[in-house]
């Protein structure tokens, strides 16, 4: 199609998308450079150049495209979850949940957008905030071991630590080679004076390295 029609944005749309599952990210952003040429009004063509530039890395170049979707689709839920993961990835937190939020508004189901969030709220000390966005994820995914890690962090930086460690006893029955989880467990023992338990955390995690 491109041979026939050069200036075809669809066709390089596409083929920057069969680029992106290809792992072949710097030619799907060409690709994706070039149909946004030939249509610069096409809201997914920012939003698929945004997912390529993630992957690269150009956190600010994401902001940037997923402005461009939002600016010509404001209800792009999916161009907001981006947004947000890159401004978590440049530790804008604060900016990162409203992006979250706008997300979550216009897909109650997106799940992705509920764990990004509460690591957000966990970076900014909305512990509460965390755990209940880690229970929305948890009860749509009961086999995340990191979801069950991350809410027992977020409860041990509360002062909840017999919650974390039931959390992370959790994590470690779902992945038993986590030696951040029987860490972070041994820690919450410390902080509840268990030193057998602290004793046996920290003899998995000098076993497991």
């Amino acid at each position: 199609a491109i041979e026939l029609n050069p200036r075809y944005a669809l066709a390089y749309n596409n083929r920057g998308s069969a680029y992106l599952k290809v792992q072949d990210y710097r030619k799907a952003v060409d690709d994706y450079d070039k149909a946004i040429q030939y249509d610069d009004k096409d809201a997914m063509m920012y939003y698929n150049r945004s997912v390529a530039n993630a992957m690269l890395e150009n956190y600010r170049k994401v902001i940037s495209d997923c402005d461009k979707a939002i600016d010509l689709d404001n209800k792009y839920a999916l161009a907001y979850t981006n947004r947000g993961n890159a401004n978590k990835k440049l530790g804008n937190y604060a900016q990162a949940v409203k992006d979250y939020d706008k997300a979550i508004d216009l897909n109650p189901k997106d799940m992705i957008a509920y764990f990004n969030r509460g690591l957000s709220h966990s970076m900014l000390g909305n512990y509460d905030q965390a755990i209940k966005d880690y229970d929305k994820f948890i009860e749509s995914d009961s086999k995340d071991a990191v979801a069950y890690y991350n809410r027992g962090i977020a409860y041990s930086s509360s002062g909840n630590y017999r919650q974390a460690i039931k959390d992370f006893d959790r994590a470690i029955e779902l992945n038993p080679k986590s030696v951040e989880a029987y860490y972070s467990r041994g820690i919450a023992h410390v902080r509840l004076s268990d030193n057998e338990q602290v004793v046996n955390s920290f003899n998995k995690v000098i076993e497991l390295n």
